[in-house]
């Protein structure tokens, strides 16, 4: 009997013993989760993005649009302005609604000369199904832009995708999701970056 005593009071402070390593190992991994978090909040410059950064390549690139009147001509020819990138396709359930945000953005700023607005279709319709497109979706003041370059595609995950690039053509913020471009958050950040 006393024997069977000390072997159980012998499991039992391990059992203790256990308990407490778990206990404060957890404390302390839930401690330094926090403390990334927080971090990671802190730092990041997303306006309104919790956890969804997306910068494409985050590095500068370049392609090449035509516009609807056969104009062609490259991102890089942008340089010096705000280049405001919406990537979209005509079967993403989520893109008219951010279309007609880009529609609602190029209203707000048209007297901001040095904001450039584009949204891009990644899909392979002709010119005159995008104008349909946009006809049907109310879509009024964007242009309508074709003949892509490929490397448009690069480390695109999905749709609708909204990439800011810098006066040099460095992207520097980005958002994968359907999000409202016209929020107070959203033209804040821009209006800063265009002053």
């Amino acid at each position: 009997m006393i024997f069977f005593q000390a072997a159980y009071r012998k499991y039992i402070n391990f059992l203790f013993l256990f308990i407490v390593f778990i206990f404060f190992t957890t404390e302390i991994k839930s401690s330094d989760e926090q403390k990334y978090t927080e971090k990671n909040t802190k730092d990041h410059n997303l306006p309104f993005a919790e956890d969804e950064g997306y910068i494409p390549g985050g590095m500068p690139f370049n392609c090449t649009l035509k516009n609807e009147k056969g104009e062609q001509f490259s991102l890089a020819d942008l340089n010096g302005n705000i280049i405001i990138i919406l990537l979209f396709t005509t079967w993403c359930h989520n893109c008219p609604a951010v279309l007609r945000n880009f529609d609602s953005l190029i209203e707000k700023f048209k007297n901001q000369k040095n904001l450039k607005i584009i949204a891009l279709n990644i899909g392979d319709e002709s010119l005159n199904d995008l104008k349909i497109h946009y006809k049907a979706n109310d879509i009024q003041l964007l242009d309508v832009y074709h003949s892509i370059s490929p490397e448009i595609f690069r480390d695109i995950r999905g749709v609708p995708a909204c990439f800011v690039l810098d006066r040099n053509g460095k992207p520097v913020w980005g958002y994968l999701g359907a999000v409202d471009y016209c929020s107070a958050e959203f033209i804040g950040f821009i209006e800063k970056l265009v002053k």
